[in-house]
């Protein structure tokens, strides 16, 4: 199997200001879809991390593209956009993401929590 490239490209949360990273992954095949499984959550710094905390919705988008080594255009592209915002009140965060399955939303007491919620795919 070819050598495919997972693209990872964050704008949110002040990110969008540096390159995007560009990982490595492996893939499994099932018998209709690529199957992949990572996580990102290095991408969020201390300062990243406490803006989460502000009571505000604080958005990230993840776009991935796949391709072949060596060529431009990718085999796949998908897209997913999560959101949390930290409910001051009721002390937890809410996170919502959209995807290609759908839209679904969680509430967690935890920060690190709700960033893999974000940041795992």
């Amino acid at each position: 199997m070819a050598t495919l490239f997972l693209l990872l490209v964050l704008s949110a949360l002040a990110l969008a200001e540096s390159a995007p990273p560009e990982r490595r992954v492996r893939l499994a095949r099932s018998r209709s879809a690529l199957l992949l499984c990572t996580t990102y959550t290095d991408l969020f710094d201390a300062a990243a991390r406490r803006r989460l905390d502000g009571g505000f919705w604080n958005q990230v988008v993840t776009r991935i593209a796949v391709h072949r080594v060596g060529q431009d255009r990718p085999v796949s592209l998908a897209a997913r956009t999560c959101r949390v915002r930290y409910e001051v009140w009721e002390e937890h965060y809410e996170v919502q993401i959209q995807d290609h399955v759908g839209r679904t939303s969680r509430r967690v007491d935890d920060r690190a929590e709700a960033i893999r919620l974000c940041t795992t795919l």
